[in-house]
């Protein structure tokens, strides 16, 4: 801050970024890491754009105990790249989202209006392709129960040709059910005719 000599012991630093220079571009195999030491991603630079396959992780999370959630460190994303532009195929395992609720659910102490943050880890198997950093080819979203959520293709970053989609409903009983849709989309729009059906071949 001051000017002068930066006295650091190097071996109580924290390791962010692991990789190699070449004429001052990054090049080879790098590794990047988050303040818990965890690997958050790793893949390769040509002439410091990305290229090949590049693989994202969780960071290092614990819960009660301090004991590490299951899905700590976790793989959750490969994809591909060409001259630092997604290009090929790109696999994804689960999401994690952040959720609100009463923090009252937790401890009956609390205010019920104080709202407290949790994360919602979603197992899922999800395929895309890209050109040119778009989404180009086939696409399928399918649940921890190897079902279709949705599946078709893209051009361009827009839905195109059939589609099969899936939502969940409640029933009278408050029971989740699930409607499927199938038709025909034309430059990210739906088109023609759609069916919906709880079976398929039994139409609603």
């Amino acid at each position: 801050l001051f000017g002068g000599i930066i006295r650091s012991d190097t071996s109580k630093l924290t390791l962010v970024s692991d990789g190699r220079y070449y004429e001052g571009e990054k090049s080879g195999y790098w590794k990047n890491y988050d303040l818990t030491g965890a690997l958050r991603n790793e893949g390769r630079y040509i002439s410091n754009k990305r290229s090949g396959e590049w693989k994202y992780y969780y960071s290092r999370m614990s819960g009660e105990g301090g004991k590490n959630i299951h899905y700590s460190e976790e793989l959750f994303l490969i994809e591909t790249f060409s001259k630092g532009y997604l290009e090929g195929k790109s696999t994804r395992y689960s999401y994690l989202s952040e959720e609100t609720f009463p923090c009252s659910e937790i401890d009956e102490n609390k205010n019920p209006l104080d709202t407290c943050r949790r994360n919602v880890y979603q197992k899922i198997f999800e395929t895309s392709f890209f050109k040119n950093n778009k989404l180009n080819g086939p696409y399928e979203l399918r649940d921890s129960l190897d079902m279709i959520i949705s599946k078709g293709n893209y051009l361009n970053n827009l839905k195109t040709g059939e589609w099969t989609l899936r939502s969940k409903n409640l029933d009278e009983n408050g029971e989740d059910y699930f409607i499927y849709e199938r038709g025909n989309y034309f430059s990210g729009k739906r088109e023609g005719e759609w069916i919906e059906y709880l079976e398929d071949g039994h139409i609603t």
